[in-house]
């Protein structure tokens, strides 16, 4: 059979207690990531299940220098990266699925304390368009931070609105992460300020769609309570954190 490699497209996660085969659900648009894997994935929360599927859309033909090709199949041969003790499983017996179908994976753990962290990953994927005898590989890249669960709960870390998480570690020795979700691209502002008011540290970046991570480092700070604020146009968060 004569294949190739399209996409395996991110489409939307859900969260759930079971692990169990996915249902595979159509979604429209041109989009074969919705969203794309520069978002990452939804955190996990140390001691807390995760569980999360992705819907995959295999389009017919794949646009290569102005010219449709026909798609024959693209299929999941691994994800690596993950923490200790992940697993994954696909609604298709051989995680291979034909050009102009949809497909799902659901990926599902349980992160201990000792899996807190942040993990890089990578799906690796075969896929083969006609005319090609050898498959194509295209990998796609994505994070996962794994929280931890004394600083940080679930209701934190999912949902549709902009929101900001606990950093961790939290008392801050060196460097500490804070997850922020944003439901659009948006410009952010970080500042942090000590007990007194005064703004020890402004910076600006530009959150992707979904969620973030700003990674402060104490640097010079003196041990002590400090608060951050997170904003994206006129919503402001505000947090309280230990430097020591």
């Amino acid at each position: 059979m004569k294949k190739v490699l399209l996409f395996l497209g991110f489409f939307a996660f859900s969260l759930n207690l079971a692990f169990s085969q996915c249902t595979p659900v159509p979604f429209p648009g041109p989009q074969l990531t919705v969203p794309d894997t520069s978002q990452g994935l939804p955190p996990a929360v140390a001691t807390q299940p995760y569980d999360i599927t992705v819907h995959v859309n295999i389009p017919q033909t794949f646009t290569l220098n102005g010219i449709p090709i026909p798609v024959d199949s693209a299929g999941l041969i691994t994800i690596t990266g993950l923490p200790t003790g992940f697993n994954f499983i696909t609604n298709s017996p051989n995680n291979f699925w034909p050009a102009n179908s949809y497909g799902c994976i659901v990926i599902q753990g349980n992160p201990t304390m000792a899996d807190v962290g942040s993990y890089n990953c990578l799906v690796q994927i075969d896929g083969y368009v006609a005319n090609l005898t050898t498959p194509v590989p295209v990998n796609q890249k994505f994070k996962l931070h794994v929280l931890d669960s004394n600083h940080v709960s679930v209701e934190e870390v999912v949902g549709n609105e902009f929101s900001v998480s606990q950093n961790v570690p939290n008392p801050v020795e060196e460097k500490t992460a804070i997850t922020y979700y944003l439901p659009t691209p948006s410009v952010v502002h970080f500042e942090v300020f000590n007990m007194a008011g005064a703004r020890v540290l402004s910076n600006v970046e530009k959150g992707l769609k979904g969620y973030n991570v700003i990674y402060f480092n104490r640097q010079n700070l003196p041990a002590g309570a400090y608060f951050y604020k997170v904003s994206t146009g006129s919503t402001s968060i505000v947090k309280r954190m230990m430097v020591k």
